[in-house]
């Protein structure tokens, strides 16, 4: 972490060892913490994850924090996870059903999911978080930035293995996917 340091964005994901060190370093540099729970273990519920920006799950993680049923609706999850984490925007993605995002003191946004033919989801998760907050990161309106990572992630699943399926952000744009709603 050295060479970072305030407003910087630190993305993490629960597969990495010293998590809990790390996000306090971040967060000392005051680093915009990004942290993708996944995959869900009860010791992720130790870590300080009042110190990250922005929290990713999906409906059994964020049920897992949230401590409510992975089958509650999604309004639900998102404002158990909220008033767990109130100064954390929260994303929760819906599968096929889409994702949701909630700011502080916000109302949540909903965004649908594009219908494609799936070929392998390996690194739709990924490709849905870089291409977020690469949208936030460049000051995109929430619906914007949404609609941009659900369409790189349709795209993504059309194809097989998971960097290499990753589309560029000039075929994202250019799509027919783009220039429609889910």
């Amino acid at each position: 972490l050295n060479h970072f340091g305030k407003g910087d964005i630190l993305i993490l994901q629960n597969e990495i060892n010293e998590l809990e060190y790390i996000m306090r370093a971040g967060y000392k540099k005051g680093m915009r913490i990004v942290f993708n729970v996944s995959p869900f273990n009860e010791k992720l519920l130790e870590l300080p994850l009042e110190l990250c920006s922005y929290l990713f799950v999906n409906e059994v993680e964020g049920a897992g924090i949230g401590g409510i049923s992975s089958d509650s609706p999604a309004d639900v999850l998102i404002e158990s996870i909220s008033k767990k984490l109130p100064a954390t925007n929260i994303v929760l993605t819906l599968g096929t059903r889409g994702s949701v995002f909630k700011a502080p003191n916000a109302d949540a946004v909903y965004f649908g999911c594009y219908k494609v033919n799936a070929v392998d989801t390996t690194g739709s998760g990924d490709t849905y978080t870089g291409y977020l907050v690469h949208a936030l990161a460049d000051g995109e309106d929430i619906k914007v930035a949404m609609k941009q990572a659900s369409c790189a992630a349709a795209i993504s699943v059309t194809r097989k293995g998971a960097a290499t399926s990753i589309p560029k952000m000039s075929e994202v744009l250019s799509s027919a996917l783009y220039k429609t709603e889910p």
